[in-house]
């Protein structure tokens, strides 16, 4: 009887060790004490085991801070980016490091305004078997002392207390809603599920699942970019990374059944998950008979990423000639359109990007407050190629080249990296024009990520 207790107890001991061992834990290292107007680093270790899909780490930050990166090397291989007070590194499938066990590093600039306790947390969000999961960073005081106020209009100090840093609750789900209308048969015989998704103004990750019962298979309706689909264990997933810009829409799946099952015994359980104030919010799906859902086109939520206008126009697909607007060089990288000296005059000090069509991935070189001439990237910055300039989230920013594939634009990046003293230039991403994220883009193209 001890003996068994004994081999129990081992057995119990491996498993939580074996738990362990696999845990995917984030810890931040910074200073407790920081001088206002001065700055700072901060380093997140993560220990990732065995994820290797999409993945973010998201920081907020207060008023007053601001982040940046100093090299490229601190991003491990991530998409850095700070923008709303959020600090973001983004990985894509395939582009987290190698080892179990990595660190990312970035400056946080405190504006001599800030004044008391601030508090820094964290997040890391990954994909595991299609499912999204999240390690929390234990949140850390920093004590931010004033600094020289000299100069300083001492009415717009910012002072921060810990009170500023309460727990996070989630909003309400109000303006959330999804349908299931009721399994039917369409002109095929086969059984269709329509759910009709309202999910207001939220437009982050989203998920769908939808449990059926023992004897059918199921399939996703239509071939889709912007949502991955999966079946198992009888649980139908459909997952948004990012979820199309429609405030309504509808997705579909196919049942089969197996064997001699009815469609009277259907009996569907399902939720609509999304992300408000990054925190998870189920909802759970209605079934409706008399649900309409013929005014809502299930296309409708890829109209902007490649599909085709009511007229017949165009809207993302590329021609035969493709979108990219510069020359090649002998590389296969993109040099851009070249003066007849072969270097950009730089006279167009208010030049933009020309309209254009489909998903196009370009480089950016720089972005400023102030409106540099793009000269400035010819004559001190060796940039040898047609520079162009887009105002975007209140900045001057400066982008070469033009590429329909992502490894183009990412040898391009290189070239930039390995050519010119411009080392922090990254791989952009624009859908008829407009900017979206490098994610977004290869999901629409369904072309994959490399590093």
């Amino acid at each position: 009887m001890f003996k068994n207790f004994i081999i129990l107890s081992n057995i119990v001991f491996l498993m939580l060790f074996n738990f362990k061992e696999n845990e995917v834990t984030i810890t931040m290292k910074a200073p407790s004490e920081v001088v206002a107007g001065t700055e700072f680093t901060v380093e997140i270790t993560i220990k990732k085991t065995n994820v290797d899909d999409f993945s973010r780490f998201q920081q907020d930050l207060p008023i007053g801070l601001f982040a940046k990166i100093k090299d490229q090397a601190g991003c491990a291989g991530g998409d850095f980016r700070f923008q709303d007070q959020k600090v973001k590194l983004l990985w894509y499938k395939g582009g987290l490091p190698t080892s179990d066990e990595f660190t990312i590093y970035y400056t946080i600039q405190v504006d001599p305004t800030v004044q008391g306790t601030i508090m820094l947390g964290g997040q890391f969000a990954y994909l595991l078997d299609n499912n999204r999961q999240t390690a929390e960073i234990t949140p850390q005081a920093i004590e931010v002392t004033t600094g020289d106020i000299a100069n300083i209009d001492t009415t717009k100090i910012k002072k921060y207390t810990t009170d500023d840093f309460n727990s996070k609750t989630a909003p309400t789900s109000t303006d959330v809603k999804c349908f299931r209308k009721k399994p039917y048969l369409n002109d095929k015989g086969e059984i269709m599920v329509d759910i009709l998704v309202e999910k207001g103004s939220n437009n982050k990750y989203g998920k769908i699942q939808e449990a059926i019962p023992q004897g059918f298979s199921a399939s996703p309706a239509e071939d889709r970019t912007d949502v991955i689909f999966t079946f198992k264990e009888n649980n139908v997933k459909f997952l948004w990374l990012t979820l199309p810009s429609q405030s309504k829409f509808v997705v579909s799946y196919k049942l089969k059944p197996i064997g001699d099952q009815n469609i009277d015994s259907l009996d569907i359980k399902g939720t609509f998950s999304y992300v408000a104030n990054d925190i998870t919010i189920p909802v759970d799906i209605v079934q409706k008979d008399d649900l309409n859902v013929t005014g809502i086109n299930p296309t409708d939520a890829t109209a902007d990423i490649g599909t085709k206008t009511k007229t017949g126009t165009d809207t993302g697909t590329k021609t035969k000639t493709g979108t990219d607007t510069g020359t090649k060089t002998k590389t296969g990288t993109d040099s851009g359109t070249k003066t007849k000296t072969g270097t950009d005059s730089g006279s167009q000090s208010a030049q933009i990007t020309d309209p254009e069509t489909g998903v196009n991935y370009k480089v950016q070189i720089g972005a400023y407050r102030r409106n540099l001439n793009v000269s400035y990237f010819t004559s001190k910055m060796q940039v040898s190629e047609k520079v162009k300039k887009e105002l975007h989230e209140g900045l001057n920013k400066y982008i070469v080249g033009s590429h329909g594939e992502y490894k183009e634009a990412r040898d391009h990046r290189v070239n930039i990296w390995d050519n010119t003293p411009i080392d922090d230039a990254f791989v952009t991403a624009y859908n008829n024009g407009n900017r979206i994220t490098v994610q977004e883009a290869l999901m629409i193209t369904s072309q994959k990520w490399c590093k």
